[in-house]
């Protein structure tokens, strides 16, 4: 009896630990850059690293995008795998940075235990490349100025992201 009382509590903690919202894909296109994932639209107080926010793009059909604190996922009919993650994923914009016409995922992020490193990520979906930027100690923000996505350090704005020879780099105003 107490192993069925066991059994009953993880399938219940599981099964709870996923709250999941659908974004409406098109509001998203229409105002790109955009900010999908962040402190002020993903979560409410109190969600768990557990938490998603799914979003689904025209452009990529068949494929459901998931985002949390921790991670970022595609799931197609081939199965679900792992874009890129963070300890914690800060945000997580849609701007074509690659040129392609199409939406790519952009996000700041934070790794390590003791120094911690600051990173911006930029996911090309359509050609399943990952550009990374990273420093020790520095800790990036994106936010959206007259339409353009920016890199800014406490809060003030230093360039636009640009893909050059095959690297992310941060082009200075």
């Amino acid at each position: 009896m107490a192993m069925i009382l066991l059994l009953a509590l993880i399938i219940s903690a599981v099964g709870c630990a996923n709250n999941v919202s659908t974004v409406a894909e098109d509001s998203l296109l229409n105002e790109m850059p955009v900010k999908w994932l962040g402190s002020s639209r993903q979560f409410e107080e109190g969600s768990t690293w557990e938490d998603t926010l799914e979003l689904e793009l025209p452009e990529f059909p068949g494929v459901i995008f998931a985002g949390s604190w921790a991670n970022v996922t595609a799931t197609d009919q081939n199965g679900k795998r792992l874009l890129f993650s963070g300890m914690p994923i800060h945000d997580v914009y849609l701007a074509d940075i690659t040129g392609d016409g199409l939406p790519d995922f952009v996000a700041t992020a934070s790794s390590g235990s003791g120094i911690v490193w600051g990173h911006i990520i930029v996911y090309d979906f359509a050609n399943d490349e990952l550009y990374e930027l990273s420093r020790p100690l520095v800790f990036y923000d994106l936010l959206i100025e007259n339409g353009t996505l920016i890199v800014a350090l406490a809060d003030e704005p230093i360039g636009e992201l640009a893909i050059i020879d095959g690297e992310l780099t941060i082009m200075r105003r």
